[in-house]
């Protein structure tokens, strides 16, 4: 969080967990986080007195939402800026492990397709078949988001 310090007072800096530094569960994975960090001035002296952080642990976050919202037979991906997978959902509601941080165009062949538009527009809706859709979620606009993508059939 040392952009956070180097900030100006009126100035958010957001990190995902790809920019914190390596800490690692009992399992030996590294966590999904979001960490957002803001200065704070001395109002009299104008210099820095410290800062505030709030972190959240995306994985968890996520996770608890599909449980009460998510029911429909497909995969669902949570991808960060370089569209690596931070947490991937497969069609039986269950967390997959083996995926998280490699690119999803390794995984699926239809992403060439989905990231144009989605950088783009901000969305992604396959129209011949509906089997894909995908949004981008911006935290800082220009310099941090999130990608969810669901698909429906076997792309």
């Amino acid at each position: 969080m040392k952009e956070a310090l180097d900030s100006n007072p009126d100035e958010v800096h957001v990190a995902l967990s790809s920019e914190c530094p390596d800490e690692r569960n009992a399992d030996n994975r590294k966590p999904n986080r979001l960490a957002a960090g803001v200065p704070v001035i001395d109002a009299v002296t104008e210099e820095l007195f410290g800062f505030v952080r709030i972190e959240a642990d995306l994985d968890r976050l996520i996770e608890s939402q599909l449980r009460d919202r998510f029911q429909a037979t497909s995969r669902l991906f949570v991808l960060d800026n370089d569209c690596r997978i931070l947490l991937q959902v497969n069609r039986d509601g269950g967390r997959v492990r083996e995926n998280d941080g490699k690119l999803i165009s390794s995984i699926t062949e239809c992403w060439s397709e989905v990231l144009d538009p989605l950088k783009r527009r901000g969305e992604f809706l396959d129209d011949q078949d509906h089997a894909v859709y995908a949004t981008r979620i911006d935290l800082v606009p220009g310099r941090y988001s999130l990608a969810l993508a669901l698909c429906l059939g076997d792309k």
